[in-house]
């Protein structure tokens, strides 16, 4: 296996939210290209810590913060915790996540999956929002 570019894929995946339909294709044509070079998966550097720590996905998260405050003059922020939802460290959460991260899902779940079970892992729980859309997807899985 080849070493993944990490810093060229986070750049891309930058590019990815471009206005310009064209450049967008690209920039996910290029980001795919880098994969196959390392010989990895979309799935490999979502799930799988030994090719893309935590810092891909910071990195990503960081360019897309730059790219919207560019945009809109404002920064995004991350929503904050509702004091009011739950904490849920349900037994079944682990098998969930484990069994959803086996299956293909669009890009924008992957992201999201990588998030919460980061998010369990750290800390313990997830919230009931992420716990109904976690659970929503284990039913669907079919």
């Amino acid at each position: 296996m080849n070493k993944l570019d990490t810093e060229r894929l986070v750049k891309f995946l930058g590019m990815s939210d471009s206005s310009s339909d064209g450049e967008a294709l690209t920039a996910m044509r290029m980001a795919n290209k880098l994969l196959r070079e390392a010989e990895v998966t979309w799935r490999d550097v979502i799930t799988d810590p030994r090719v893309a720590e935590r810092q891909v996905f910071e990195a990503f998260v960081h360019q897309k913060t730059r790219t919207h405050a560019a945009r809109y003059g404002r920064p995004l922020r991350a929503k904050r915790h509702n004091p009011n939802e739950g904490r849920h460290t349900d037994s079944d959460i682990p098998e969930m996540l484990t069994a959803l991260r086996q299956r293909r899902h669009e890009m924008g779940f992957l992201m999201f999956l990588a998030g919460v079970t980061e998010q369990y892992r750290r800390v313990g729980y997830l919230t009931t929002s992420q716990l109904n859309a976690v659970r929503a997807a284990y039913q669907r899985r079919g």
